[in-house]
């Protein structure tokens, strides 16, 4: 963090503020990837699954219809009804295929194609069976078309219809697996977006009252010495200078004002650095006051001691001024 603290209050703002629009950008960004996967879960369900097994069901409804359109053509002696249910059988057996082809469209597991390896060739042969039939029937076979249909064509009209629900159950249990997968993926999703955004809310705070409390502190400190420095320093050192100037010799110029300690090198430790350099200065003028004051007291002893011998009749008496330079040494 020392690097932190020699920047500029400038460049800190910055550095913390693209903290905080990162973290926000990383929560926009987990919050758009989890929803593009939680919406490309479902456009997946819908296309693989759900459409399959609607496929499915339009094909088992078609058989199934195909089936009592001929048993409809068996209860019935009107010829022109036996030719109508016979038409209907054969247009929801070529249904069966065409919802058959769109459903070989979709993007097929391999349990699905080794179901439908044996659905096909037992379709192949109930699909025969339902042709023989109804040719039986418009011919008015009835009797054979009866036998065939009721016989021979059973095991693979049941085979049919088992492969064809083993297929829809096969697709509802991937799409509800699909399903759960996608609200766990919700769930992951909220949880990661709840998370960032409370350490988003955390982060900033702490970087705002990191901030105010570096500010507020340097600029306390600041204050503290700016008016220690003019309440005792400055004021002391006006006193001691009305002393010095009302004859008063016995002053004592304090200057209690500390150096600030310089911790950084951002305006506030530019700021810290020139309050000390003005507390040095106003040390020296006082250093400076208290030598003059010195100098005078030993010029007014010598020439104290210069009017007592020169009363005494000795009249070349002179001072001692190996202390004193300039005026004073030549007063002396």
């Amino acid at each position: 963090m020392h690097w932190f603290y020699n920047t500029k209050v400038r460049t800190k703002l910055i550095i913390s503020f693209a903290l905080v629009l990162t973290l926000a950008t990383t929560v926009s960004i987990v919050s758009y990837s989890n929803l593009i996967s939680v919406v490309d879960r479902s456009e997946e369900m819908y296309e693989n699954k759900l459409a399959s097994i609607q496929d499915l069901g339009y094909s088992n409804a078609s058989l199934l219809l195909a089936r009592g359109h001929i048993l409809a053509s068996f209860n019935t002696d009107d010829i022109a009804k036996r030719k109508d249910y016979i038409t209907r059988a054969f247009e929801e057996t070529k249904k069966v295929d065409t919802y058959g082809q769109k459903y070989l469209k979709h993007d097929l597991s391999e349990e699905e194609k080794e179901i439908l390896d044996k659905f096909l060739p037992q379709w192949k042969i109930y699909k025969g069976y339902v042709t023989d039939v109804g040719n039986l029937v418009l011919n008015n076979q009835m009797d054979e078309a009866i036998k065939i249909f009721y016989g021979e064509s059973g095991p693979s009209q049941l085979s049919s219809r088992k492969y064809i629900r083993d297929l829809i159950d096969y697709n509802v249990k991937e799409a509800e697996e699909l399903h759960i997968s996608s609200h766990e993926s919700a769930d992951s999703a909220e949880l990661i977006i709840v998370v960032l955004t409370i350490a988003s809310i955390l982060v900033g705070v702490f970087i705002s009252l990191f901030l105010s409390n570096y500010i507020s502190k340097n600029i306390k400190e600041v204050l503290d010495r700016t008016q220690s420095l003019s309440s005792s320093c400055i004021k002391n050192l006006s006193n001691g200078t009305d002393q010095l100037a009302a004859g008063d010799l016995n002053i004592n110029i304090e200057t209690p004002t500390k150096n600030l300690e310089v911790k950084s090198k951002d305006e506030f430790g530019e700021l810290a650095a020139n309050i000390n350099e003005v507390i040095i200065n106003t040390e020296g003028i006082v250093g400076s006051v208290e030598k003059a004051v010195e100098a005078i007291k030993t010029t007014i002893n010598e020439m104290e001691y210069v009017v007592d011998e020169s009363l005494k009749g000795n009249l070349q008496a002179r001072g001692n001024s190996d202390k004193l330079v300039g005026s004073y040494k030549a007063l002396v």
